[in-house]
């Protein structure tokens, strides 16, 4: 999830690589909810700790992970266009490689 002002909600999802918006990621199973606004939260997103991610590609323990230009996927950053802290989305902490789909 990435910061978006000019949305409702203030976030969105986002196809564009390397952003410096970037806030957090939605989670499945969070440990502990803090909720802003009456209504609940919709989107539980994950500012900090272990939280899984979808990622494009091969990636390896240690890598840093930036935004990518598929919607709600994550990358191995390119440390040569990653000029910014903010760029970052988190750490792999196990090797991984992402899963064909299969088209139907």
């Amino acid at each position: 999830m990435v910061l978006d002002l000019s949305s409702k909600e203030g976030l969105t999802k986002l196809k564009k690589s390397y952003s410096p918006l970037v806030i957090g990621i939605i989670s499945k199973n969070p440990s502990i909810i803090i909720e802003g606004r009456k209504g609940g939260i919709i989107n539980p997103i994950a500012l900090k700790g272990v939280v899984l991610a979808k990622v494009i590609g091969l990636v390896k323990k240690e890598d840093i992970l930036v935004t990518s230009d598929r919607e709600s996927y994550s990358m191995k950053a390119d440390l040569k266009k990653s000029g910014s802290p903010t760029q970052i989305v988190g750490i792999v902490l196990d090797d991984f490689e992402e899963r064909k789909r299969k088209e139907k």
